[in-house]
């Protein structure tokens, strides 16, 4: 009788053993193109988040540093403790001439000075008019004299300019005695700022959004493109709103599905700046491909079992022929020479019936 060779179980075997084997190959692929997608992407984030902090902060220095030079200027110390006997005598000449040099002379849009006992509102104009703590528009000043900030940084309407929105630096005037005499500052619209975010979004292809973290509340409560109040970037990004607004003391970085998001903040401008970059065209890359590689996984597996079939079937017929023919007659012996009759026999009895 002809020997049965089992091929079932061996062909299993192979294909198990393929399949774990490409499997481990995919598997460490997949993993480390996905580690090596986190690391670019939050390499671009952190080193985005840098560089655009870093040169905020160069935008901004100087119109801290002019603010500081005003409010320490002897000319200012001595117009504000003389206010009302300037203004019965030559008005506020001499004071609009001191602004509208420092305006014209940094190219800032306006400079301007709050008297902290009349609460007259000077620019590079003249006198604006005079702050009320009953009008919302005016909040912003007393705001931040309740802060104890000596100065601060905030994006906000300038009713002086038009309504322009403008970034404002705010800084007290203290005299030697400590008193608070008055606020004074530059302000600028945020144009330029907002140019560099677009530029440093284009560049990267991230996301990029800043939030009040620190400053005294002001007017302001809607968006720009970049400037936005902290409920609607939490809404936009989903992360939630307490850690938006909150000036934390380390960068926040997470992964939220396809998006790595970081937040730093700049203590000086007491602002949050947001970073968001969407990974979703590499993740769907990442998927492809292991789903490709496990379709080719699929027809190789297939390949190589018909082809091990095909071999072992035909070694174990070609072993059964060498075991049951005489080495010396070449003739079949008689196990083999039944099998064939018997093969024979099914062969003729099937084309009878037919």
């Amino acid at each position: 009788m002809r020997k049965s060779f089992r091929l079932f179980w061996p062909v299993i075997y192979l294909a198990v053993f393929i399949t774990a084997g490409f499997m481990i190959i995919m598997y460490s692929n997949t993993s480390y193109s996905r580690q090596q997608m986190r690391t670019n992407a939050e390499d671009v984030v952190t080193l985005t988040a840098d560089v655009l902090n870093s040169d905020i902060q160069s935008y901004v220095n100087e119109s801290i540093t002019v603010s500081k030079s005003m409010a320490s200027s002897s000319f200012l110390i001595g117009w504000l403790h003389n206010e009302e006997k300037h203004l019965s005598t030559d008005g506020d000449t001499e004071l609009v001439q001191y602004l509208q040099s420092v305006q014209k002379e940094w190219n800032y849009d306006i400079a301007f000075l709050v008297s902290a006992r009349t609460k007259n509102y000077y620019y590079q104009g003249g006198l604006s008019k005079v702050l009320r703590s009953d009008n919302p528009f005016d909040s912003w000043y007393y705001n931040f004299v309740r802060a104890s900030s000596l100065y601060n940084c905030q994006v906000d309407h300038s009713e002086a300019t038009g309504n322009k929105i403008t970034l404002f630096v705010n800084y007290r005037i203290i005299d030697n005695r400590g008193n608070m005499l008055g606020v004074i500052g530059v302000g600028t619209t945020i144009s330029n700022i907002q140019r560099l975010i677009a530029r440093m979004e284009k560049e990267q292809n991230v996301e990029i959004y800043v939030v009040n973290a620190g400053n005294a509340d002001n007017t302001f409560t809607w968006d720009t493109a970049y400037f936005k109040t902290a409920d609607r970037i939490a809404e936009i990004t989903g992360i939630e709103e307490k850690i938006i607004g909150s000036p934390a003391k380390k960068p926040y970085s997470a992964w939220n599905g396809s998006l790595y998001q970081v937040i730093i903040n700049d203590s000086r401008m007491k602002w949050n700046i947001i970073i968001s970059k969407d990974c979703s065209v590499e993740i769907a890359e990442i998927n492809e491909h292991m789903t490709s590689s496990l379709f080719m996984n699929l027809l190789i597996t297939l390949g190589c079992i018909v082809v091990c079939t095909l071999l072992i079937r035909s070694m174990s017929h070609q072993i059964h022929k060498s075991e049951n023919i005489d080495s010396l007659t070449g003739l079949p012996n008689r196990t083999l020479f039944e099998e064939d009759y018997q093969e024979m026999l099914r062969a003729h009895g099937s084309s009878n019936s037919s």
